[in-house]
């Protein structure tokens, strides 16, 4: 490499380390090893509850705000084989690289390389990922190509490991490839690609006119895809329940839609889009929805009730079934301890809707032992007196 090649980052080759003390590479394996205990000795390392104390969220809570999660998910392992990998090679990588570039440069490019990897990760399978993988290749790339510059770093990164490194990574795509290990491949390959274009950009400038713009790229994307996801069936939902929050029913629809087409044996998404229709008066399309949740989750109490309701209330004649009504009414009952108001008040619009006033009488006072909501009370006492006078209750819904 000719003089004039040479980054003013590494002028100092030659003189005292920049960091002698990495105090930035241990802070990262120390918060690594902190909540790898934590989630080894937790109660359910498993649960999205548990983990997500810990920094590692799913792509749901990152897009609905959790954005930090890009970045903390980067300390959290749940395999110890996972996390042994990766606390070695982060420590055996991030000592020399701090030292060479210092604290500074060591967390842009640390930080960088995690939010790089994690958000490809997230572009491509619609998870974060999980580890410090992304970030050990950042690593692994920056060494690599700066190691003319930074001959220390040839002490370290010998020919053996570059070659370990790199069979790793194309084995790590045949095992995800044949579901025997679930890798996060994009991870992998934009936190190398990330590391490279950075130590080709400001160390080497090695083909500066491509590393720059593919660096800067690389960071930008994150902010796109953070926001705008609309391959990703939880970016979807996202919006779809956000428009349902809304009372934008008629716009959730087809975004729930488009969420059912890559997960058809979701019963919430389901159950929402049966209310969506529900609420915009399609009921025998809300019916389908109802039905569906309840096959993929027949304790759904939620779908057993307001499926129930339009059996029992439809001025629909043909989708009316008094006799099912009951059992879905009852068996909403049953899951809620006789206490839910709602549940109580479809029960007896259902008994009603089969004949049997006295129960509908009975259900309806039990259903107004338990309201809360003002509104719900005059609501309530209007189906009462209905049943008192041997009537059903229509729900003529409006638009």
């Amino acid at each position: 490499m000719e003089a004039n090649q040479i980054d003013p980052l590494a002028e100092n080759i030659d003189r005292p380390a920049r960091a002698k003390v990495p105090w930035l590479t241990t802070l990262a394996c120390v918060a690594c090893a902190i909540i790898f205990a934590g989630l080894f000795f937790g109660k359910n390392k498993d649960s999205w509850d548990e983990v997500s104390k810990w920094g590692f969220y799913s792509s749901y809570h990152i897009w609905t705000g959790a954005y930090w999660g890009v970045i903390t998910n980067t300390f959290v392992h749940l395999e110890i084989w996972h996390f042994a990998f990766n606390l070695y090679w982060l420590w055996i990588f991030g000592i020399p690289v701090e030292r060479a570039i210092g604290h500074w440069r060591f967390l842009v490019l640390f930080g960088g390389s995690a939010l790089a990897s994690s958000d490809a990760e997230l572009a491509l399978s619609c998870s974060t990922g999980i580890g410090a993988s992304g970030t050990v290749y950042a690593l692994f790339g920056f060494m690599w190509i700066s190691r003319r510059t930074f001959p220390s770093f040839n002490t370290i990164l010998t020919p053996s490991i570059i070659k370990l490194f790199v069979v790793w990574l194309f084995l790590c795509m045949v095992l995800t490839y044949f579901n025997i290990l679930r890798i996060a491949n994009a991870a992998h390959v934009a936190g190398l690609l990330f590391g490279i274009c950075a130590a080709g950009a400001f160390v080497t400038r090695w083909k500066i006119s491509i590393t720059l713009p593919a660096l800067t790229l690389m960071l930008a994307f994150p902010f796109v895809i953070l926001f705008w996801c609309p391959w990703c069936a939880e970016w979807l939902a996202v919006q779809a329940d956000r428009a349902y929050t809304k009372a934008d029913y008629h716009k959730a629809i087809p975004l729930y839609s488009k969420v059912l087409e890559q997960h058809p044996d979701n019963p919430l998404t389901h159950f929402y889009r049966g209310i969506c229709y529900d609420l915009t008066n399609q009921e025998e399309k809300a019916i389908v929805d109802y039905e569906a949740s309840l096959r993929l989750f027949p304790a759904l109490e939620g779908a057993s009730n307001m499926l129930a309701w339009i059996l029992a209330t439809s001025p629909n004649d043909s989708l009316r079934n008094g006799k099912r009504a009951v059992e879905l009414a009852t068996t909403a009952c049953e899951l809620t301890n006789w206490k839910n108001p709602a549940n109580l008040d479809t029960l007896a619009a259902a008994y009603a809707e089969t004949g049997d006033f006295d129960q509908a009488v009975k259900w309806q006072l039990e259903a107004q032992k338990y309201v809360i909501k003002p509104e719900h009370e005059a609501e309530f006492d209007e189906h009462l007196k209905l049943y008192q006078e041997k009537k059903p209750y229509r729900d003529l819904k409006s638009n």
